[in-house]
């Protein structure tokens, strides 16, 4: 027998990302039988029942005695234990923000908005919402651990240390947001910030409509517009974590408006919700999707909305080549109103990449946002199980 440092070392790692893939099988699927996590991991049945019984001894799963019968010894089902290991998500929204507890396989704990505070600092927002998270943190399950912290943005955001470049819907420069929430929450909790779009292109391609796709853009937003790209099944991030900002790609530099950003023309500008309310005559109503829903299916109102919409998809297809767009936020109920007049731009983009496209609307809803949040959280855990576990429990502790 082998047993040299390095070695002792292979093994370790080997153990340790089986427990991964088996953890994040059930994180993503649900609950499966024990025979079908063998079949996915090519592992012989007594090394994934040692791996499972390692992590229901940690609390990460259960087990479950199969329901009905069927031919031949039935297998025991595994299930994440959801209530027993948690992320906190914080959702900062242009007009309202929110915070939950999510547990492990997506179920949703416990949520609460707040309500938008006119000019409030980014220091005031987090510890107003941190009086709701002592609340909420309050109902969770005796014994269980909460393992990270997922935060959302509509803004440009440095990934390595959560610093909020610019947020020009919220009127944030330079914001240290990930040392402010670790300061007014007093926590050394992993925390993970990023722009709200590809939070919910994460949330839509694990869960959602772009389910089992690898090649994937969502357009999403609600004041703002923004996009979140999905590639070989990865987030597409860029070389500092600010890519994907396909809002304000320029469409019309010439005769377009001037946007938040700075520059003239951009996308947002043209089919955002400022864009749609103009369109539909100024409505008064203070939530324009409730509106869209009684707008019928080609009104001409909207088709300069939905040909600047159908423009800028065209381009984004020429460009990645994706198996479906997902319209999130405001855009899957304008999508339902003017996708002929995008059909009509996408007819006179190239052919090719236009020739396996499905067009789809997001199928999450307003939790979108938070469950790519917690996705993002859960990463830390779903790499390293019991290590990452050990570690959240020694911070709960101190």
């Amino acid at each position: 027998m082998n047993t040299s440092p390095l070695a002792g070392a292979t093994q370790d790692e080997m153990r340790k990302r089986n427990l991964g893939s088996l953890l994040k099988h059930l994180h993503v699927n649900g609950a499966c039988p024990r025979s079908e996590l063998t079949a996915l991991t090519g592992l012989n049945r007594s090394t994934v029942g040692a791996l499972t019984a390692e992590l229901e001894e940690a609390g990460l799963v259960r087990s479950e005695q199969p329901i009905g019968r069927g031919v031949g010894r039935p297998s025991i089902m595994v299930a994440p234990a959801g209530e027993r290991a948690y992320v906190l998500t914080i959702d900062v929204g242009v007009v309202h923000a929110s915070v939950a507890l999510i547990g492990l396989g997506g179920s949703v704990l416990a949520w609460r908005e707040l309500p938008h505070v006119p000019g409030e600092t980014p220091r005031k927002l987090i510890q107003r919402a941190s009086r709701v998270i002592e609340s909420l943190v309050a109902t969770a399950a005796d014994g269980s651990v909460c393992v990270g912290i997922g935060v959302s943005v509509p803004g440009v955001v440095r990934h390595s240390d959560g610093l909020v470049r610019i947020a020009p819907n919220l009127g944030w420069i330079e914001v240290p947001l990930g040392s402010v929430i670790a300061t007014v929450l007093r926590t050394t909790l992993p925390i993970a910030i990023a722009n709200d779009a590809d939070l919910t292109a994460i949330a839509e391609h694990a869960r959602g409509a772009a389910r089992g796709m690898s090649h994937v853009v969502l357009v999403s937003g609600d004041v703002g517009v923004g996009g979140g790209i999905i590639v070989d099944g990865e987030l597409m991030t860029g070389a500092g974590g600010y890519g994907g900002e396909i809002g304000h790609m320029v469409v019309n530099p010439i005769d377009g408006r001037l946007c938040r950003c700075g520059s003239v023309g951009c996308w947002e500008t043209t089919i955002g919700e400022q864009a749609v309310r103009e369109a539909l005559g100024d409505i008064t109503e203070t939530d324009v999707r409730s509106y869209l829903t009684t707008v019928p299916h080609g009104d001409p109102r909207l088709a300069e909305v939905g040909r600047w919409l159908g423009i800028g998809v065209a381009n984004l297809v020429n460009i990645c080549n994706p198996q479906a767009v997902v319209f999130g936020g405001i855009f899957g109920d304008v999508y339902r109103v003017v996708d002929d007049y995008v059909a009509e731009q996408l007819g006179k983009s190239l052919s090719a990449p236009v020739e396996r496209l499905v067009l789809k609307q997001a199928a999450l809803g307003p939790n979108s946002v938070s469950m790519g949040a917690a996705e993002l959280a859960f990463l830390p855990l779903l790499s390293d199980p019991l290590g990452h576990l050990a570690r959240c429990r020694e911070v709960s502790a101190a």
